[in-house]
């Protein structure tokens, strides 16, 4: 049992190491807005376009009146440019009305 401790122990600090370490890249949090016309499977095809584009959601809240999802997000981007290409790809997702940043 000792060992397993001690072993979980470096590995805790290995990963403390490795979180402290600056990216190779900077990333920017953006926030930004889609409504759509609220289906069964809406969500999981917006997060499959993010998840193409390697856009990491860091927060999400998604509410749905009369019909209509209103799914404000924030990601993490390495570049406007990317996270115009991201948004302009959710807005020919299926019954997407409106893609914005807030």
């Amino acid at each position: 049992a000792g060992a397993l401790h001690s072993s979980s122990q470096s590995a805790a600090q290995s990963a403390a190491q490795s979180a402290s370490q600056p990216s190779q890249a900077s990333v920017y949090a953006a926030d930004f807005l889609v409504r759509a016309h609220d289906r069964q499977g809406l969500l999981r095809d917006i997060s499959e376009v993010l998840t193409r584009q390697r856009v990491n959601v860091i927060a999400s809240n998604t509410q749905s009146r009369q019909g209509i999802a209103s799914m404000h997000f924030t990601a993490e981007v390495k570049s406007l440019a990317e996270l115009r290409q991201a948004l302009g790809l959710l807005s020919e997702v299926s019954g997407v009305i409106e893609v914005s940043r807030r």
